[in-house]
């Protein structure tokens, strides 16, 4: 299958989340933040390695993090339930659109 060009963002935390998403400038994004998700206002593009699939991780090949180049790896909590083009995972409700 090949990669899909996408964009990811979060929507919401979940009811049931782990963390609660962090607050912007107060999150940094790359290191680690403990007890806290994404905040609500991350988005990304990039290469989705493989759909999502309930009980696995999305993982995407990061480009663009909020609007700024930054090349990485990216990887949500498993995801719990798919609806379209929007999953919930253990934290968070995501929805993705692929570009191209």
């Amino acid at each position: 299958m090949p990669l899909k060009f996408i964009r990811l963002q979060k929507l919401a935390a979940t009811d049931v989340a782990l963390y609660e998403p962090g607050l912007p400038g107060e999150y940094v994004p790359g290191t680690i933040n403990p007890d806290v998700s994404l905040p609500l206002d991350y988005w990304l593009i990039g290469w989705l390695v493989l759909p999502p699939k309930v009980g696995e991780a999305v993982m995407v090949l990061r480009i663009v993090r909020n609007g700024i180049v930054f090349p990485g790896h990216f990887a949500t909590t498993p995801v719990t339930e798919i609806r379209g083009q929007e999953f919930l995972t253990v934290n968070s409700i995501y929805r993705w659109e692929e570009l191209c």
